[in-house]
């Protein structure tokens, strides 16, 4: 068994920062609390202010890889920033309408599923489909023709015949 207290013990079950703060100034206590899952280390004594400003060196670090990994949608030279709400291809702006913007996130979550017109307009107006699915065909189509405008070699969504549309990756 282990004896002490191992930052992998709380980090890695709960994914919480760790700083290791302990008296020890030596390098192989610095390098075996590293290597166990400490995200820092610092020795008392300690400066308070050098303390906080390695907190918050490691929630921004924290925040950045959080905000990049859960807002940026990609499919090939297709991205969507989810939290800036714009979409680009080619790096060039893609200029969307709300309900574009909606069709295009749900098709990048799910690259893999199909969604049926019905699944569509739901997640869009929060009612069930009655009557025309021609709204949902209009919307597609224009996200085709602005997706084309920039780049005509792929389509980016695929129509499966009968059943609704997906990513084409």
């Amino acid at each position: 068994t282990r004896k002490g207290f191992y930052p992998d013990d709380i980090a890695g079950t709960f994914g919480v920062p760790v700083i290791g703060l302990s008296a020890k100034e030596d390098s192989k206590s610095k390098i075996s609390l590293l290597k166990n899952g400490a995200d820092d280390y610092v020795t008392k004594p300690f400066d308070i202010e050098e303390l906080l400003a390695r907190i918050e060196t490691i929630l921004r670090r924290i925040y950045e890889n959080q905000y990049t990994s859960n807002s940026l949608l990609c499919c090939g030279d297709l991205n969507l920033d989810t939290i800036g709400m714009e979409a680009t291809l080619k790096n060039q702006k893609l200029p969307l309408t709300k309900n574009e913007f909606a069709i295009l996130k749900m098709l990048m979550e799910h690259p893999q599923q199909v969604f049926t017109k019905d699944m569509i307009y739901e997640q869009l107006w929060n009612e069930t489909l009655e009557g025309t699915e021609n709204a949902i065909n209009v919307h597609i189509s224009n996200l085709r023709k602005k997706i084309a405008a920039i780049d005509n070699s792929k389509s980016y969504i695929k129509t499966v015949w009968g059943i609704g549309f997906k990513m084409d990756i």
